[in-house]
């Protein structure tokens, strides 16, 4: 959600449907990686895919452990911060 915000403060949005979550991550990891080090991509993927697994129950899926459950909200809580303070010291601009 963090990650969706600064695409909608850039006036973007991915549109809906298979694989859209992971334009979200591409283009975030693409932009933001450097500022904001939770969005590298191998972070932003562990996040999106624990997320996915939790949200679409997958038997398949390995368990999620309380260990990977700390990491994620810990992790998220820090992209938030951080995306929070982005949005007050360096806001991106409408995308045109």
């Amino acid at each position: 959600m963090a990650a969706e915000a600064l695409l909608i403060r850039q006036g973007l949005r991915a549109t809906g449907g298979e694989g859209s979550h992971v334009t979200v991550e591409d283009a975030i990891s693409g932009q933001y990686a450097r500022q904001i080090p939770c969005f590298a991509k191998p972070t932003f993927e562990r996040l999106r895919r624990t997320r996915h697994s939790v949200q679409y129950f997958d038997p398949s899926t390995a368990e999620i452990s309380r260990d990977d459950a700390v990491w994620a909200l810990t992790t998220s809580r820090k992209v938030v911060e951080e995306v929070e303070q982005l949005l007050v010291t360096d806001p991106p601009e409408v995308f045109s």
